[in-house]
C-alpha cells in the first residue's frame, strides 16, 4: 500500500493528467450521469472567492474553504460580491428537477443545486474533481442520483464507537454522496442514546469510560452531517434486541417477578403491557426532536422471539381488550403486528416515517395487516420475501447480505468483486440453501443500505473505505460504473479522502511479515502526515480513544519493543487536530508455524476441504502460538469467546472464508497412544504428522470429534489445514496421552521455529 501512495503520488506531481486521460475526463466517484469536459483548466489560486446566493448555504461555503485549505494549503475567501472569473458559486436552484445538482467549470465555477443537499453533493464532486496543482478542468456537470435512498448503517450499540469513527463515517458518506447514516443506538448490551427518565441505561466499562452518547454530542453530530447533506437514522431496536431495557427497568418494560424480584427473561419488550407502549412513545418523541433532520425512525422490528411473552400477566387482558383472538389462542405473532402499528401511530404523531426491518409476516397476522405506510428493509428474505412485501403494497429497501453486510464479530466481508454484478433488486443470502432473489421490477425499491454488524472501531473507517464507493456507484449511477473496476482511480480518491481526512501514515521496519502487524524483537516506526504541521502519538496497551492534547510530540522515529496500540494525529500550527486519529496494532510473536492463504471460496462455500493447488495464493508469512495476549485481542471482537486450544487462525486485514496450512513442528516427549479433540464448527480440518493424516474433519456443527493416534517420542513435522465455510473463523485443537487426566492445547506440543527471515 506504501509503494503504491508514493508512486501515485509521483504520478500526479510529474503529470497531472496522466492516469486519467484514457477515461473520458476526470474520475469523479460516483460517476456523474452526464459530464462533458472541454480543452482548458480553471486554477484555484489565492485571488479566487466563494460566493453564495443563499445564507442557507454558508455552511457548505465554509466546508469547502476547509477542505480545499486541507488539500491545497491556502485559503479562500467567502465574497458576498459574485463575479464571473476566478468565482466558485454555489447556488440553490428549486427550478432544477429532484436532487439535481449542475457545474459548469469555464472562466469561474458556477454550481447550482435543487435544493441544500444536492449543493452538498455538488461540493463533494469539486473536491475530488481539482488536482493538486490546483487545477479544475473545464466540464459541464449535471447530475443525480439514480436511487434517493442510499444508506450506510453502523452498529454503537454491540460494541461501542467514539464520536471521532462517526464523525468520520459521515465525511466518507458526504464525499461520495451517500445521504443516510443509520445508527443502531439500542440493542441487548447497550442502550446508547441518554434518556431523561431512564438514567441507568448508561453504560460504563470496564476501565471506566462512558459508552453513550450525551444529547450534547447527539445534537453536533447531527449538525455536522447536515451540514454535509447527511441525514443520521436512528434506530431504536424494539421489541427484540432489547435487553438493555427490559433488564434494567423490568418494571417498566418487562415483567418483575413476584418470587424473585427479578426481572422475567422475556427476550422482548412486554408488549402486552400498556406503561411499556407509554414510555416507548416518550422516546419516539424524545429520539425524535434530536434526530430532528431525519425523515425516519428506524423502529428494528426483526429477530422477535414470542414464546415468553404469552406467560406475562398482561397478556390476556391486553390481547382481549384490543380484539386479538389469534394471539388469545396462543398466536402472539398479531400481538406483534399490533405492536408495530401502534408504534408507527406514535412515529407519525412525531413528524417522522417508520423504517423496519424485514420479520413480520407475509402482511400481517390474525386480524392485523402491518401498515402500508411503513417502509421494510429487506434483509435477510426469511422472515418476508422481497417480492411478497412489494405484492402487498409495501415500500422496500435492499439491505441484503451479499455483498453489502459486513460483520466484524464474524470476519464476514465480502468482496468487493460481489459488488460489480449486484444491483438493486438483487438479494443473496450468506447460507447456502437460500437461493438467489433477483426482482424484475424495481419500482417500490427506493435504494439500498450497507449494513456494518459488531464491528470494533479501528474495523470501521478502513472496511468503509474500500466499500462504501462501490456501494455509492451502485445506488447513484448503475447505470455508469465505470470506476468501480478501476483501481487507479479507487486508490487515487482514497488518498485524496486520506490527504484531507485521516493525513498520518505509519511508517515500520522489521515487520515480520509485510501484510502483518507483527514483529519478533522490535521495530522501527515513522510517522510522517500529508498536512503541515506536527504530529502527536501515544502508545499504549488498550484500544481506548486518548486525550491527544496531552500527547508525545513526534520528533524522530522510534522503537517498539512489546505489543502495543498505536495511536496518532496530525495538527496544525496553531495546534488544532487535523483529521482524525490513526490506530495500530503491532504483536510480538514467536513464531511457530509457517502459513499459507489460499482463495477464492465459491459464495456458498466449500462442501469438502479443497486442495491449494486448485486455488490462488493470497498470502504467506510466518504467525505463533495462541497466547493470553493474542487470545485477549481476539476475544475484543468476539461475543463468542474462544479459550486456549484455539488455533490462530485469523490475520490482519484478512477476511471471508479461505483455505489456511499453518507449518511447522512438534515435539513428543513419550511415544504413546495421543486423543486428539478437534471442534472446526463451520468450517473443516485435516491435521498431517509426517505427511499422514491423523485426524480429518467431517462435521460442519459445533461438535467435537475425536481421532486416535500413534506419535513416537522425538520431533515431527505438522500440518495443520483449515477452510472456514461460511462466517465464523474457529478452530480448536486439544490433545491428551499417556497418563494425562484432562485434554491441553495441542499447541503446547508445537516448537517455536528456529529459521525464519
Amino acid at each position: 500500500m506504501k509503494n503504491t501512495i508514493y508512486i501515485l503520488a509521483f504520478i500526479l506531481q510529474i503529470c497531472p493528467v496522466f492516469a486519467f486521460q484514457q477515461q473520458q475526463g476526470f474520475p469523479i466517484i460516483p460517476a456523474p450521469a452526464e459530464e462533458k469536459y472541454s480543452k482548458g483548466e480553471f486554477i484555484i489560486n489565492d485571488n479566487t472567492t466563494i460566493y453564495v446566493n443563499d445564507p442557507e448555504l454558508k455552511p457548505l461555503a465554509n466546508i469547502l474553504v476547509e477542505y480545499l485549505d486541507k488539500y491545497l494549503g491556502f485559503k479562500l475567501s467567502i465574497n458576498n460580491r459574485e463575479r464571473n472569473v476566478n468565482c466558485i458559486k454555489l447556488k440553490i436552484n428549486n427550478q432544477l428537477s429532484t436532487n439535481t445538482y449542475l457545474m459548469n467549470v469555464e472562466k469561474a465555477v458556477d454550481v447550482e443545486g435543487q435544493n441544500y443537499k444536492s449543493v452538498a453533493n455538488a461540493v463533494a464532486s469539486l473536491i475530488q474533481l481539482v488536482d493538486k496543482n490546483a487545477s479544475l478542468p473545464q466540464v459541464h456537470i449535471k447530475d443525480y442520483p439514480v436511487h434517493n435512498y442510499r444508506a450506510v448503517l453502523v452498529d454503537v450499540a454491540r460494541f461501542w464507537q467514539p464520536l471521532e469513527t462517526l464523525y468520520e463515517t459521515i465525511d466518507l458518506m458526504w464525499f461520495y454522496k451517500l445521504e443516510y447514516l443509520q445508527l443502531h443506538f439500542t440493542d441487548h448490551q447497550r442502550f446508547t442514546i441518554p434518556l431523561d427518565d431512564y438514567p441507568q441505561l448508561k453504560t460504563v466499562n470496564a476501565n471506566g469510560h462512558r459508552e453513550y452518547y450525551t444529547k450534547e454530542e447527539l445534537t453536533a453530530l447531527v449538525e455536522y452531517a447536515k451540514d454535509r447533506g447527511v441525514s443520521i437514522v436512528p434506530e431504536v431496536e424494539l421489541p427484540g434486541h432489547s435487553t438493555a431495557l427490559w433488564q434494567t427497568y423490568p418494571e417498566v418494560f418487562g415483567n418483575v417477578n413476584l418470587e424473585t424480584g427479578e426481572a422475567d427473561q422475556l427476550h422482548v419488550v412486554n408488549i402486552a403491557k400498556e406503561e411499556a407502549y407509554s414510555a416507548i412513545n416518550t422516546i419516539i418523541k424524545e429520539v425524535a426532536s434530536i434526530f430532528y433532520t431525519s425523515p425516519y425512525i428506524h423502529i428494528g422490528a426483526d429477530e422477535v422471539s414470542l414464546k415468553n411473552i404469552m406467560k406475562v400477566p398482561d397478556y390476556m387482558d391486553y390481547v382481549e381488550k384490543h380484539g386479538l383472538l389469534q394471539a388469545a389462542n396462543g398466536e402472539p405473532q398479531e400481538l406483534f403486528c399490533h405492536f408495530i402499528n401502534r408504534l408507527n401511530t406514535m412515529v407519525k404523531a412525531a413528524g417522522k416515517k417508520t423504517l423496519v426491518w424485514e420479520g413480520f409476516p407475509d402482511a400481517g397476522a390474525g386480524s392485523v395487516t402491518v401498515d402500508k405506510d411503513i417502509i421494510v428493509l429487506a434483509w435477510n428474505t426469511t422472515y418476508n420475501t422481497p417480492q411478497n412485501l412489494i405484492d402487498h403494497g409495501y415500500t422496500i429497501i435492499n439491505a441484503n447480505w451479499i455483498p453489502w453486510y459486513l460483520v466484524g464479530a464474524m470476519n464476514f466481508v465480502p468482496e468487493s468483486e460481489k459488488a460489480y454484478e449486484w444491483n438493486i433488486g438483487k438479494w443473496e443470502h450468506w447460507q447456502p440453501n437460500y437461493p438467489k432473489i433477483q426482482l424484475t421490477d424495481t419500482t417500490a425499491v427506493i435504494g439500498g443500505q450497507l449494513t456494518f454488524w459488531e464491528q470494533t472501531h479501528e474495523q470501521v473507517i478502513p472496511i468503509l473505505r474500500k466499500k462504501i464507493p462501490l456501494i455509492a456507484e451502485k445506488l447513484w449511477s448503475p447505470q455508469l460504473t465505470k470506476t468501480m473496476k478501476d483501481e487507479l482511480a479507487l486508490t487515487k480518491m482514497d488518498h485524496k479522502f486520506q490527504t484531507i481526512f485521516n493525513p498520518i501514515y505509519i511508517e515500520t521496519s522489521n515487520l515480520l511479515n509485510k501484510n502483518d502487524q507483527t514483529f519478533t524483537d522490535s521495530i522501527m516506526v515513522n510517522l510522517s502526515s500529508f498536512q503541515e504541521g506536527s504530529i502527536r502519538f501515544a502508545v499504549t496497551e488498550d484500544w481506548d480513544f486518548i486525550d491527544m492534547d496531552n500527547a508525545k510530540e513526534f520528533v524522530e522515529p522510534f522503537v517498539l519493543k512489546s505489543s502495543a496500540v498505536l495511536t496518532a494525529q496530525a495538527f496544525d500550527s496553531s495546534n488544532k487536530p487535523v483529521g482524525y486519529k490513526i490506530q495500530e496494532y503491532f504483536t510480538k510473536i514467536k513464531p511457530a508455524y509457517s502459513y499459507k492463504v489460499y482463495g477464492h471460496p465459491p459464495l456458498k462455500g466449500w462442501q469438502t476441504l479443497p486442495s491449494s493447488d486448485t486455488l490462488d495464493l493470497i498470502r504467506e508469512g510466518y504467525t505463533g502460538r495462541m497466547n493470553k495476549e493474542r487470545l485477549s485481542q481476539i476475544n475484543r471482537r468476539l461475543f463468542d469467546k474462544v479459550e486456549l486450544g484455539h488455533i490462530d487462525t485469523r490475520f490482519y486485514n484478512q477476511y471471508n472464508p479461505y483455505l489456511l496450512e499453518l507449518s511447522g513442528t512438534i515435539e513428543v516427549s513419550e511415544s504413546g497412544e495421543y486423543s486428539i479433540e478437534m471442534h472446526t464448527y463451520d468450517g473443516l480440518a485435516e491435521i498431517y504428522i509426517d505427511d499422514k493424516c491423523i485426524a480429518k474433519g467431517e462435521d460442519f456443527t459445533d461438535s467435537a470429534e475425536y481421532f486416535q493416534t500413534d506419535l513416537s517420542k522425538g520431533s515431527h513435522a505438522l500440518t495443520i489445514k483449515y477452510y472456514i465455510k461460511n462466517i465464523r473463523n474457529r478452530l480448536s485443537i486439544k490433545y491428551k496421552g499417556g497418563n494425562m487426566a484432562e485434554y491441553e492445547p495441542f499447541e503446547n506440543l508445537v516448537k517455536d521455529m528456529v529459521k525464519y527471515p
